[in-house]
């Protein structure tokens, strides 16, 4: 009687009058909740006499049933927490392209006015340059004259040629002509260059239409294209010269991404787990496994294709990884690993 005395005056606590509340870290408070139940639990079989074997086994009962229920509200919660960092990277990706397009806009702008004022000069100087050459030729064979030609004309070529190599960089991006894709795009390029890794982008400007008839979602499409590039970046980063190469192709009317880099090959663990269970390696970094697990559950809703490639023949990347969605389901991994390729013997689609 004392004890319950006691833990009514805890909630007396204006602090504590209306519950605690969770804001910040849902992970902590579940487990809160559930040392609260399991200290309950206890004190209740405690106080149970070992004759009640009744009751006993009822107490025995109920922590079953809660430890069930806080593995599943964990499951929900680690699936709302991917959810919000995806909803989070996509407001990062919203805010980089605009960015982006702001930049391009003013560096547009700025081109713009440095090819009018050369080409509102070379109008003039071409036609100077032309009828003084003809008059040097005509009328005298004096070569200082005409290498002082030569070399203005070499610097009207060096300054035209160096505006139009700023342009072509400015504009070198490849993209989709979907604002949804090349926002994406845009964001894995701005996280390779951020990390210092050269990146390759090639894309089919009629992947929007080939996603739309094959009914498939853009988001997914993208959160596809973002897991495996953050992944790609994170294998590359101990690289001596980082290098991804990611390419969205249209194969038999159906879309395809492929993604190649030079970084590390996916840990053993990893690999023999892809698709079953959330594994990282990066926990320290902030990695979670649910990346790999949503691009196979994406993979099973479309019954798209996955492939591996660590064994690429003449190539500068040491591993390759293709989705394709082609409806077959199909699950491939080519390794020099024995122990590997063993056990995906019997793994031949993305279900089992």
């Amino acid at each position: 009687m004392l004890y319950n005395k006691h833990s009514i005056l805890l909630f007396k606590i204006k602090k504590f009058k209306k519950g605690i509340i969770a804001l910040k870290n849902d992970s902590v408070f579940l487990v809160l909740i559930f040392i609260s139940l399991l200290i309950i639990c206890l004190i209740t079989i405690y106080y149970i006499k070992l004759s009640h074997l009744f009751l006993l086994l009822v107490a025995f009962f109920i922590i079953t049933i809660v430890g069930f229920l806080v593995i599943c509200i964990w499951k929900i919660v680690l699936s709302n927490k991917y959810k919000n960092e995806v909803f989070h990277r996509n407001i990062t990706i919203y805010e980089q392209t605009i960015n982006d397009l702001n930049k391009q806009i003013n560096d547009l702008m700025i081109n713009n006015d440095n090819l009018s004022k050369i080409i509102h000069r070379d109008n003039k100087l071409i036609t100077t340059i032309e009828l003084a050459n003809k008059k040097i030729l005509k009328d005298n064979k004096d070569s200082q004259k005409i290498n002082e030609l030569i070399c203005e004309i070499e610097n009207l070529s060096l300054q035209r040629g160096k505006l139009i190599q700023e342009y072509t960089d400015a504009n070198s991006l490849n993209l989709t002509n979907s604002i949804s894709i090349d926002s994406t795009l845009i964001y894995i390029n701005s996280l390779a260059k951020k990390n210092n890794i050269k990146l390759h982008i090639f894309a089919n400007t009629k992947i929007k239409e080939i996603l739309d008839s094959n009914n498939i979602d853009v988001i997914d499409f993208n959160s596809i294209l973002c897991d495996l590039s953050e992944n790609a970046i994170y294998a590359v980063k101990n690289a001596i010269n980082p290098e991804i190469e990611l390419a969205i192709e249209i194969i038999d009317s159906t879309p395809k991404i492929t993604i190649s880099d030079n970084g590390e090959v996916f840990d053993e663990n990893v690999l023999l787990n892809i698709g079953k269970a959330k594994i990282t390696t990066r926990k320290n970094q902030g990695g979670s496994g649910i990346g790999l697990m949503s691009i196979f559950e994406i993979l099973k809703q479309y019954e798209a294709s996955f492939y591996l490639d660590e064994a690429l023949q003449n190539s500068n990347y040491s591993k390759s990884i293709i989705i394709h969605f082609n409806n077959t389901g199909s699950l491939k991994i080519n390794t020099n690993r024995s122990n590997i390729k063993k056990c995906f013997e019997k793994r031949i689609n993305i279900f089992n």
